[in-house]
């Protein structure tokens, strides 16, 4: 071999040297970045997509904000946070008016926990573990309850007026914003309607349509606080209705009424 042909073989060599060492130190790293490049693209395509879906959703949720809110609002007008009863006498006042009976009393009174049975349930694995008698009374002192609870009112009525008059009365009240159950009737002979309930045209109603009517209802409230009747003062009278002012800040009333 002469020594061109050496240098030659040499340099041939040597390039091919150089071209491995380029693609071992050079080109395989790069391409290792590329490969690690495109799962990292490929992986945060995916999360861009979940996300785009999550966007549509809670976009889809905004929009559905306004009639979530509009419900809850009509919730809390059917069973409210207080016992709101100032309200409730004028929502009574109007039906009376708009059915033609005379509203004589309104006798709400104190605030009620309603029981619920699930929370019954819920307590009884605490006592049922079998834990040693000193711990028990610790467990069963403990507060399970919830945060809110239901409360109900009774409220008892007094109406006079036609028969009629009363049956419209009872199903105005059932059918007024706030949650109202009604619970016993009870009709007894009263005396004639006064004038002003019929028009100046129209006769007196004989006695025999004129009804007095007692009707015990019961409204909600969902709240956790005590809300105590005050003593109400003494009246020559004698009468009184407790609790009318149990949700305001006002002096409690000794009784509530209204006439058309």
């Amino acid at each position: 071999m002469t020594r061109i042909q050496q240098w030659m073989a040499g340099t041939v060599v040597a390039v091919l040297v150089i071209v491995a060492a380029g693609w071992f130190l050079a080109v395989a790293p790069q391409k290792h970045k590329v490969s690690n490049f495109n799962s990292q693209s490929a992986a945060q395509e995916q999360t861009n997509s979940g996300l785009r879906t999550k966007l549509s959703v809670l976009t889809a949720q905004m929009q559905a904000v306004p009639t979530e809110q509009a419900e809850v609002a009509a919730i809390t007008q059917k069973i409210p946070n207080d016992p709101a009863m100032p309200a409730y006498v004028r929502a009574l006042t109007v039906i009376a008016q708009q059915t033609g009976v005379e509203l004589v009393s309104i006798a709400p009174g104190a605030p009620a926990a309603v029981a619920v049975a699930a929370a019954a349930v819920a307590a009884a694995p605490a006592a049922s573990a079998g834990a040693t008698p000193s711990a028990a009374p610790s467990a069963a002192a403990a507060p399970a309850g919830p945060a809110v609870s239901l409360q109900s009112i009774s409220v008892q009525l007094a109406v006079q007026g036609g028969y009629f008059q009363i049956q419209q009365f009872t199903a105005a009240l059932q059918k007024l914003p706030r949650t109202t159950v009604l619970g016993s009737v009870a009709l007894a002979p009263a005396g004639a309607l006064k004038k002003v309930t019929q028009p100046s045209s129209a006769p007196t109603p004989p006695a025999w349509k004129s009804l007095g009517a007692t009707i015990t209802a019961s409204v909600f409230m969902n709240s956790s606080d005590t809300f105590a009747i005050p003593a109400a003062p003494a009246q020559a009278s004698g009468a009184s209705v407790p609790g009318a002012a149990a949700a305001s800040a006002a002096p409690a009333q000794p009784s509530a009424s209204a006439s058309n």
